[in-house]
């Protein structure tokens, strides 16, 4: 990583903290949404799983990466 230019540590080092925090978000909120439920723990994981098949779905399709 040290030998690339400083514009592209700068984006990867962004997009390390973007998806940081969007997976931070995303689990917080199932967290939130389950916390009282007798099932909230499969609940939670379906929730997460689904969450994480759409992320993946938007930046494959919708931005073509």
């Amino acid at each position: 990583m040290s030998l690339m230019c400083p514009e592209f540590i700068q984006s990867f080092l962004a997009g390390l903290v973007a998806s940081g925090v969007l997976t931070s978000c995303l689990r917080f909120l199932t967290k939130v949404a389950f916390e009282e439920s007798d099932d909230g723990l499969r609940k939670e994981a379906s929730t997460w799983e689904l969450e994480n098949i759409l992320v993946y779905a938007y930046f494959l399709l919708v931005l073509e990466l």
